[in-house]
């Protein structure tokens, strides 16, 4: 369309160059979010939203690094990871423990989940995401009796009771809960 941005949101006059990013962007309006996660309560605007936050639950890792091997949850992950291995390719390292090539840097050994093979670098990481496996919910709001499989969504949770929205969109001065729901809310200022 040449640049052309034809299609108008009636509510907050953002513009779009095709009908159906418009569509998308007024589920921010309407509250929409058509795509319910299975296996727990969250639910999305967009299906590709719903699929990478899935994810988390089954520690799918489809994008993997040539190079290396590590592999990733999300394509732009890969894509920056894999700059590494471009912008060092004359300096090399060699692991001690695992004997690879690496350009940039010694790697750090990750612990490995013996259920599911999701890799972690940090004990506590490790440790929290055991939870998912034995159900087990050790934080609890004093509030309302929630529970959480970690503490760092307790605190998120907290600001429901406090009205707290310490995020806030620097375009349009909206403020948010959580800093994923400004992210989200980010990408209707860029018309992606």
């Amino acid at each position: 369309l040449g640049g052309q941005k034809p299609y108008c949101c009636a509510v907050c006059g953002n513009k779009f160059s095709r009908l159906w990013n418009l569509k998308l962007h007024r589920r921010i309006h309407t509250q929409e979010k058509p795509h319910r996660c299975s296996m727990c309560e969250k639910s999305f605007t967009r299906a590709d939203i719903l699929k990478v936050h899935q994810r988390t639950h089954t520690g799918e890792r489809p994008y993997r690094c040539t190079a290396c091997s590590l592999s990733f949850k999300r394509l732009d992950h890969l894509k920056t990871h894999q700059r590494k291995h471009t912008t060092h390719i004359l300096h090399f390292y060699c692991c001690s423990q695992c004997e690879r090539a690496l350009s940039d840097r010694l790697v750090i050994h990750f612990l490995r989940c013996g259920q599911c093979g999701k890799c972690f670098s940090h004990p506590s990481n490790l440790k929290a995401h055991l939870h998912i496996h034995t159900g087990e919910r050790p934080f609890c709001c004093s509030l309302c009796g929630r529970t959480f499989t970690k503490h760092s969504n307790l605190k998120a949770h907290r600001r429901v009771h406090t009205g707290e929205r310490p995020y806030c969109c620097q375009a349009c001065g909206k403020r948010f809960t959580q800093k994923c729901n400004l992210k989200r809310h980010q990408r209707i200022h860029l018309d992606v």
